[in-house]
């Protein structure tokens, strides 16, 4: 007995030397930090990608997203799309790794200051990159006109290319997920139904605007001169010792249209002196706001650049936009030159019909 109670003794000691020990001595193991998520997609670019994978799925195209990359950069990560003035770039096989990736520019007429609808044509595009393999595709859905695939690039702006909805949209969705997408049946539309302008400058010119981004817009004029095939023409002209731009724009507006009616934009240009910089015609469509304010929703052109080998030259213009949403209510029409050096274009026989 005598025994047990000294052993319960020491055993009680042994507890009571070890609850004295100090507290600072004893060793707390220090957590490790908490890791910081690295974002593989910038939020931004999230709506866009769901709208993608959505598409994708309608069609039977299932898609993953689980090694993607998306991001907004300063400058492109690899060297074959630096200095090739991308907006985007869409890797289906980043640097041999077999990872998907898309990177997009971080400058306002690349990403901030689009509209909706223009980043989501955007994305799609660099997603097709991406997510399908998809080269670029430059063929066009009828002669001198709309694109053929959303996949386009010297023959399209790809912020550009569709609408919010409608069946031009389904279209290109269509085909974006399927290459043998037949062409649709409104792009053969060739029924004059109203003309919503038609001009040759004889009785002058009109009520155009001109807008000038340049400091020296004294030194450019819009005049009625002597032009092509007819004795008045619309003249932009970049004067002499001027570095300037020109935008001569005209606003139109429209109703009383069937569903996917078809523009179509015909121009004779002739070009004098044009040895450097850009002469641009475009048509946007707008729709106005909730406080009646026009926003364009959707702008297509065609372009002619500076070919010193041929400085004067003669050219008819044609541009159509198929299957117009019903929602557009202005039309406008724009000629814009770009030059740094002295040069004129000679713009007539302007004609925009609704085709039905």
């Amino acid at each position: 007995m005598t025994r047990t109670a000294c052993f319960v003794f020491i055993l009680l000691g042994s507890l009571t030397f070890f609850s004295c020990k100090k507290e600072a001595d004893i060793e707390v193991p220090t957590p490790p930090p908490t890791p910081v998520p690295i974002l593989r997609i910038d939020p931004r670019f999230q709506p866009y990608i769901d709208n993608f994978i959505k598409a994708g799925r309608q069609r039977g195209v299932n898609l993953s997203i689980n090694n993607l990359t998306a991001r907004l950069v300063d400058e492109f990560s690899r060297n074959e799309a630096i200095g090739q003035g991308f907006c985007g770039y869409g890797w289906w096989d980043y640097g041999g790794t077999g990872l998907p990736r898309v990177e997009i520019r971080n400058e306002g007429n690349c990403w901030t200051e689009l509209n909706d609808l223009e980043k989501e044509n955007f994305m799609f595009h660099e997603l097709g990159h991406a997510l399908l393999s998809r080269p670029h595709t430059n063929g066009r859905l009828f002669r001198n006109s709309a694109p053929q695939s959303v996949m386009c690039s010297t023959v399209c702006s790809n912020f550009s290319v569709f609408f919010r909805d409608g069946l031009l949209r389904e279209y290109y969705l269509n085909e974006l997920f399927d290459q043998s997408t037949p062409r649709p049946d409104f792009i053969e539309k060739s029924e004059v139904a109203q003309t919503i302008f038609e001009t040759n400058f004889e009785n002058g010119l009109g009520d155009w605007q001109l807008f000038s981004q340049s400091d020296t817009s004294n030194t450019v004029f819009l005049d009625s001169l002597n032009g092509v095939d007819s004795t008045s023409a619309l003249a932009i002209t970049v004067a002499p010792d001027a570095t300037a731009d020109i935008i001569a724009l005209q606003r139109f507006e429209i109703a009383d249209f069937q569903e996917c009616s078809n523009i179509k934009l015909t121009v004779n240009a002739r070009a004098e002196n044009f040895v450097e910089g850009r002469f641009q015609m475009g048509v946007s469509l707008r729709e106005r706001d909730e406080m009646g304010n026009l926003q364009r929703f959707f702008f297509d052109s065609r372009t002619l650049t500076a070919f010193s080998a041929r400085p004067s030259y003669s050219k008819d213009l044609e541009l159509q936009i198929f299957c117009l949403p019903d929602d557009t209510e202005v039309i406008t029409l724009s000629f814009f030159l770009e030059s740094d050096a002295p040069a004129t274009f000679y713009i007539d026989d302007i004609r925009m019909d609704i085709l039905e």
